[in-house]
């Protein structure tokens, strides 16, 4: 696992380097949000091709292992979503749980550290405050203000 972890590390650094040669400089966390969030949405909403779908959740829950390796996380299974993935990474950051519908191929390759747990323990919120967690631990993390204001609660 730890090796696993440090390649995806490995290859993480080197996109991060040529995007700082690209622009001069050290790139602002808030950059890489934004662009992971609307490449997010572009492909998502325009669908894209198969395969760029299939590439951006698999990069997706690469973060999310990660993440999972450092707050307290586990996996439960979603009997109620129409989502086709029925499987969900839930990942409890100081400031409120994360949660994300992941494959079955993913659960296997990138999520076998954690326990599947019973019950579901959703708190109910949606993408908007997902994203706005995220972004307030990493602000807590890089001592910086938040980029945006939380939209639900």
């Amino acid at each position: 696992m730890k090796r696993r972890l440090k390649r995806i590390l490995a290859r993480w650094e080197c996109e991060a380097l040529e995007l700082q040669a690209e622009h001069k400089g050290a790139v602002p966390v808030h950059y890489w949000l934004h662009q992971t969030k609307h490449h997010y949405k572009k492909t998502r909403h325009n669908a894209g091709t198969e395969f760029e779908r299939a590439y951006l959740f698999r990069q997706r829950d690469y973060l999310l292992s990660l993440l999972s390796v450092y707050y307290p996380s586990h996996l439960y299974k979603d009997t109620i979503s129409l989502c086709e993935y029925k499987t969900v990474v839930c990942i409890h950051l100081p400031g409120g749980q994360i949660a994300f519908h992941v494959s079955e191929e993913s659960t296997k390759e990138r999520f076998s550290h954690l326990k599947m747990e019973s019950k579901d323990d959703w708190d109910g919120t949606g993408a908007p405050t997902r994203e706005a967690r995220i972004e307030e631990e990493v602000a807590l993390i890089l001592d910086q203000p938040k980029i945006t204001e939380e939209v639900e609660r």
